[in-house]
């Protein structure tokens, strides 16, 4: 799993990879991250949870960094240390992290799905725009997952560029479709309405994703420079 994210992003991006079988035995949340917590999350939350902040922590360590809290904004988001953006995701019993520093990137998200069992087509009218489903028709088991796939994408994207603006995003926000010289990467085009609230100059969405067995990857990166 942790080379096929690693082909999704550049070489100064470092991937980690966390199950319940390979967290450290010793790791536990800072106290502050105990307190993001609720005490009425069900275990399977706070399990994903330690598992995320156990992947985040050994990003930090693998780019050289103390361990320092990370914590949720406003958005949900994680609060990464000064100088340093990163994304987490899960997924069955893995949790991803994909993290960089500021001067060689911008923003990462990072998404992983389980298309063990796939969604109800109904599920996939709240998330792709009327573009998307027509681009990709839901009648069989493979556009599904093709659905399933843009999904993903948007969620990589999101996740990338939601420290970035202040407004919330919304699944429609985004209409994606695959690149025409590679299939494993979805052109974005962001809609008038969102277009208008993002920075000038702020690029159009670029997602790179990957299928194997199992799940469904993505990832986003944007550079150092806007």
């Amino acid at each position: 799993m942790k080379e096929e994210l690693e082909k999704l992003f550049s070489e100064n991006t470092v991937i980690t990879v966390v199950c319940p079988d390979t967290i450290d035995p010793n790791f536990t949340l800072l106290p502050e991250e105990e307190n993001v917590v609720s005490e009425s999350s069900s275990t399977k939350r706070r399990t994903e949870f330690l598992m995320g902040r156990a992947a985040a922590v050994q990003a930090l360590n693998k780019l050289n960094l103390h361990r320092s809290a990370i914590l949720k904004g406003t958005k949900g988001e994680p609060l990464w240390p000064p100088g340093i953006c990163g994304s987490i995701s899960h997924s069955a019993n893995f949790a991803v992290a994909a993290a960089s520093m500021n001067k060689h990137t911008t923003a990462l998200g990072i998404d992983i799905q389980q298309y063990k069992n796939l969604p109800s087509p109904n599920i996939f009218e709240k998330v792709l725009t009327k573009t998307e489903m027509v681009r990709f028709n839901l009648q069989n088991h493979k556009d599904q997952l093709d659905a399933l796939r843009v999904f993903s994408a948007k969620e990589a994207i999101y996740k990338a560029i939601s420290p970035l603006v202040k407004h919330r995003l919304s699944f429609k926000d985004i209409s994606f479709c695959p690149s025409p010289h590679c299939p494993n990467i979805l052109l974005g085009v962001w809609s008038e309405a969102c277009r208008s609230r993002l920075p000038t100059g702020f690029p159009e969405a670029t997602a790179k994703t990957k299928i194997d067995e199992e799940f469904i990857f993505s990832g986003v990166e944007l550079g150092a420079k806007l």
